[in-house]
């Protein structure tokens, strides 16, 4: 007995003197272990096997990071993740001069004159045309600026299989969705966005984000006629449109959600 107690002295003294911050490391690990977890020898199993525990450990923290990551990834940005890398749709080469040219009295199929919005401003019956990356006063928004006035659409397969406007132009258009005159503005984010009030003054309808806007201030607008392209500018992390209808109560415009006016 006393041999192997001198023998585990010198070792001892030996890693004391070779590793004396690993040594101290070691020794307070095995005694918060052994308080923790009162099992014989697991503490010592433990502090033996402590590296390769410490890269599992890390290994696991990162895969559950990645997994993290691409799951707020298909949430919030869907179609950033699986049609590009959210670059501006108009990198074709056309200018929105030529974009509009090619629309010149276009109107989506299934819009008719109204001062109501009732369609998806991507078209389409409901929301056929449109996924929704946030939602109208979605809690996830807190995390990242307050209340969400609108919705954030990104195109369904729907619309790029049989959009007409967008097949003809390869774009991602943007249609009025209801009569009125329009303003043409950018934010101080950046962010192009383009207002419809309509004809009688209670309602407005906001399109932001947009790449491009084929509208000019004080123009007239047709419910169904494109007024823009689809994009990111602004505080936009990938394409998407930003949509916001709202109701004037007393002078003041009150942003409802958009839902309730698209059928």
């Amino acid at each position: 007995m006393k041999t192997k107690s001198m023998f585990r002295g010198i070792r001892t003294l030996k890693e004391i003197k070779e590793r004396p911050i690993g040594f101290l490391i070691d020794l307070i690990l095995e005694v918060v272990l052994s308080a923790l977890i009162p099992i014989p020898f697991v503490s010592k199993i433990v502090v033996r096997y402590k590296g390769m525990i410490l890269w599992g450990i890390g290994g696991m923290v990162v895969i559950g990071i990645a997994i993290l990551c691409l799951i707020l990834s298909v949430i919030f940005y869907p179609f950033t993740l699986f049609h590009g890398s959210g670059t501006s749709p108009t990198t074709i080469g056309l200018t929105g001069n030529q974009l509009l040219a090619g629309l010149t009295g276009y109107i989506e199929a299934g819009f008719t004159d109204t001062n109501i919005p009732q369609r998806n401003p991507l078209g389409g019956n409901g929301f056929t045309n449109t996924g929704t990356t946030m939602d109208y006063h979605d809690p996830a928004y807190h995390f990242f600026d307050g209340v969400h006035t609108g919705i954030d659409f990104v195109p369904s397969n729907t619309y790029l299989e049989t959009n007409k406007a967008y097949l003809k132009t390869g774009q991602l258009v943007v249609f009025a969705t209801m009569n009125g005159k329009a303003t043409y503005a950018v934010d101080q984010y950046g962010a192009n966005y383009v207002d419809v009030v309509n004809t009688d003054g209670t309602m407005l309808t906001r399109y932001v984000h947009l790449a491009t806007s084929f509208i000019s201030t004080g123009q007239e607008v047709k419910a169904g006629q494109p007024i823009g392209i689809m994009g990111q500018t602004g505080e936009a992390t990938g394409v998407h449109l930003h949509y916001e209808v709202r109701v004037n109560q007393n002078g003041n415009w009150v942003t409802v959600d958009p839902k309730g006016y698209i059928h």
